[in-house]
């Protein structure tokens, strides 16, 4: 797991090198994230290997196992993090949200006329692209449009309406499946706030800018 950590840290640093990134505080904190990630990565695999060795797998195929097993989701959380974090500084942000509202709108449909497994691995996969994303961009386009100075104000208001609507959801899911019988309702409301979603962020556009009168002396 250490040695993990060390190579992931030379990967960072190759990876400012190629993109000529300066290494500042953002930088530093995405270096952190990235241990911690590989970290857990590691604990995971280890763990895996120790449960198929218990199963009498022999030490070598245990671990190939324990990797076929964690490489999904390692691969998953790779591209989530290339995508989310490097479109927004190539697109508008607001292009960005569009594009993870539509991969989540997609996921819900998914789900709607899922009949095999295979089907319900790539509506979950989609849906939790979807909102990484989402949760992701958001405080970018905070900063973005309306100014670091005024980050704290917006995300107060933002927040705790996100978190108010993460709250509603359940209970609106429930009393959908209560009333119908089954969650294809609470799929559809959530597919079409997704598009609305979608229209919302392409007609978005950054503030003007306030002319503030100056301070008095």
């Amino acid at each position: 797991i250490l040695t993990s950590a060390l190579l992931s840290t030379s990967g960072v640093f190759l990876a400012l090198l190629i993109t000529g990134t300066s290494f500042n505080i953002s930088s530093f904190m995405g270096l952190i994230m990235v241990i911690g990630i590989v970290a857990k990565n590691g604990i995971l695999l280890l763990d895996a290997d120790a449960k198929f060795r218990k199963q009498g797998v022999a030490p070598q195929e245990a671990m190939v196992r324990a990797g076929e097993r964690r490489l999904r989701p390692i691969l998953m959380t790779a591209l989530a993090t290339v995508v989310c974090g490097v479109l927004p500084r190539r697109l508008p942000i607001r292009y960005s949200l569009a594009g993870t509202a539509a991969i989540l709108a997609a996921s819900l449909f998914v789900l709607l006329i899922v009949a095999t497994p295979v089907e319900a691995f790539a509506g979950a996969a989609l849906f939790g692209f979807g909102v990484g994303g989402i949760l992701t961009l958001l405080p970018v386009a905070w900063a973005d449009y309306f100014g670091r100075a005024h980050y704290s104000a917006i995300r107060s208001l933002a927040l705790s309406v996100q978190v108010l609507a993460q709250a509603t959801g359940p209970l609106l899911s429930g009393a959908l499946r209560d009333w119908t019988g089954n969650y294809d309702r609470a799929l559809e409301c959530f597919a079409m706030l997704s598009c609305l979603g979608i229209a919302a962020a392409l007609a978005t556009r950054r503030p003007a800018p306030i002319d503030l009168p100056a301070a008095a002396h």
